[in-house]
């Protein structure tokens, strides 16, 4: 019995001290990006933006394949083709068909804006040049993508941080 007193009495004393920390409810969370934070000072950090660009190029090489093929004259679609595919095929698509999103190429449009905003090419020896260029040739081709697949993009070289930004005019590109 004098044993189980022990073990009851340590472990409130245990508890007690666990609870009274208040450090140990301050946690601040290691997977948030803040937006100083978006590219460091290092060449690893645009080298990251770049790649991450990149990745979401691959992300959409599904919708921009069935864009290009399917608008074209030498392809048809059979007719176990979902209706996704057919609007596109007849130049009838629906508000709601996931091929046709925008979004997409916007998404890549406006990180192309915050890395190029946030990429010193000056620095390390104008060694992040190329690196630089190659986000402005990615951004480049989702403005061609979305003026070939919807006739005029809004022209947007910063990057859209809020919903304020939205309300802004921008130059239409043909």
């Amino acid at each position: 019995m004098k044993r189980y007193k022990i073990v009851l009495f340590l472990f409130l004393i245990a508890s007690a001290a666990i609870l009274s920390c208040s450090k140990l409810l301050d946690v601040t969370p290691q997977e948030v990006l803040l937006k100083e934070d978006y590219l460091g000072k290092d060449k690893l950090d645009a080298r990251a933006a770049l790649f991450g660009v990149l990745s979401q190029m691959q992300d959409i090489s599904t919708q921009y394949i069935v864009l290009g093929e399917l608008r074209g004259d030498l392809m048809d679609v059979t007719s176990e083709a979902v209706d996704e595919l057919r609007q596109i095929n007849q130049h009838n698509v629906s508000n709601n068909n996931s091929y046709a999103d925008i979004g997409n190429y916007y998404s890549i449009i406006n990180n192309c804006n915050f890395a190029l905003k946030g990429i010193d090419t000056v620095a390390y020896d104008n060694g992040l040049l190329a690196v630089f260029a190659t986000i402005m040739r990615v951004r480049t081709w989702a403005y061609l993508q979305v003026a070939i697949n919807y006739g005029s993009v809004p022209y947007i070289n910063n990057p859209i941080e809020s919903s304020a930004d939205l309300d802004k005019e921008y130059p239409l590109l043909t």
